[in-house]
């Protein structure tokens, strides 16, 4: 059962090859059948986190890094990748100690 369901959220369909009741929805013998969803546009400052949480589990591991000097190494990625990015850092409560 092949749809085009890219203009749609989804589909009411009759089931050639699944039984009754294998898809949630069914009404009088259709099943109704969801598109799969879009990636939508991720924002400067959403890159910047995703890049961030990268650069940390990459250079910052866990058994090397512990307590302020892990916190330092957070803060010094996140400097890093903030110019890169063109996003302002406006500091961080790692930084000045205040949560």
């Amino acid at each position: 059962m092949r749809l085009n369901l890219s203009t749609k959220k989804g589909a009411h369909v009759k089931p050639d090859s699944y039984k009754p009741g294998s898809f949630p929805g069914g009404y009088k013998g259709y099943l109704y059948i969801r598109a799969a969803p879009k990636p939508y546009p991720k924002t400067k400052q959403q890159r910047y986190i995703a890049a961030v949480g990268a650069a940390v589990s990459k250079n910052c591991p866990k058994g090397k890094y512990k307590g302020a000097e892990f916190r330092a190494c957070v803060v010094e990625q996140a400097k890093e990748l903030a110019k890169e990015y063109g996003v302002t850092w406006h500091g961080s409560a790692y930084e000045t100690g205040k949560k």
